[in-house]
């Protein structure tokens, strides 16, 4: 399938009409636990921005993460999320993470997405509709909060979305689950931008 169609919502609709089990883009918990925990504190609120069907939340949950918000933009799935885990202290949104109306100015402490950025630079107008994620991610991210990406895209080819007075931006690499050898190339890699609001 080209990537192009990661860009587009009629997909999503589609594949999670179909596939509703448990999927991790890129990482699970584990593989950036000691990244996220250097910056996200338990008593932050977070924001799982693209959240699809990622046991993210629940793994952090476990660790004591509470005030999770988890958002995507397909119907199909957040109905269906919401009445699979009714009761579990859970919050789950139907919302566009380039129009946020809904969620006042500084209201979360963190955001974090896995791959949702990159969703969105494979659509039509991908430097615009970027442009408009980071922007609503930064006005509802608390003074000093942070707003992590997780991403296939060396910073040769992310770090400027995130250039000017913004942010400040730190940069890791981390190893594909299942890959651990120092000698492995940058495909065996992902990459993980904390960009720090200023």
């Amino acid at each position: 399938m080209a990537s192009s169609q990661y860009g587009r919502p009629e997909y999503w609709e589609e594949r999670y009409l179909h596939k509703k089990e448990s999927f991790e883009w890129y990482q699970h918990w584990g593989g950036i636990k000691d990244i996220i925990t250097q910056y996200v504190l338990p008593s932050h609120r977070i924001l799982h921005a693209g959240c699809g069907t990622s046991s993210l939340p629940f793994e952090m949950k476990a660790e004591g993460y509470t005030n999770i918000v988890n958002m995507d933009n397909s119907k199909v799935l957040i109905d269906y999320m919401q009445e699979t885990y009714q009761g579990q202290g859970m919050k789950w949104d139907l919302k566009d993470v380039r129009k946020m109306d809904n969620y006042p100015n500084l209201s979360f402490g963190a955001v974090i997405e896995k791959g949702l950025l990159d969703s969105i630079l494979c659509g039509d107008r991908s430097r615009i509709m970027a442009k408009r994620m980071l922007d609503e991610i930064h006005r509802v991210l608390a003074d000093n909060g942070v707003y992590i990406s997780v991403t296939h895209a060396a910073p040769e080819l992310r770090k400027h979305y995130f250039e000017g007075a913004k942010w400040a931006v730190r940069d890791y690499k981390i190893f594909k689950p299942q890959i651990s050898s120092p000698q492995v190339s940058d495909e065996g890699v992902h990459y993980v931008y904390v960009c720090s609001k200023r």
